[in-house]
């Protein structure tokens, strides 16, 4: 009688341990899909800033030549010019009127 009660203890013990590992798959599995749309985020990120970046060269191939902070500088007071300003607003303002 004492050995199928320890028979069944064991049973009951696999059982156990089987569904502790299938849970732990299933968390290391929702991990992935995490870490995974992170990197997604950060790789379509990445990609935009570069395309971005390499429009600018397109257009003004002599910005290579300028050092990061030079370069910021630069930006900086393009940007600060009241012409350019106003331009990206308006390019802004057609964007949201389209929908885009």
């Amino acid at each position: 009688m004492n050995e199928m009660k320890l028979d069944r203890a064991w049973e009951e013990l696999k059982k156990a341990e089987e569904q502790v590992t299938q849970k732990q798959h299933k968390l290391q599995q929702a991990e992935n899909r995490i870490r995974h749309m992170r990197n997604k985020k950060d790789r379509e990120r990445t990609h935009h800033l570069c395309e971005r970046a390499g429009m600018l060269e397109a257009i003004a191939p002599d910005t290579k030549q300028l050092s990061s902070n030079d370069f910021y500088g630069f930006m900086s007071t393009v940007f600060s010019y009241p012409n350019v300003s106003e331009l990206l607003k308006k390019y802004l303002s057609s964007y949201k009127e389209r929908g885009d």
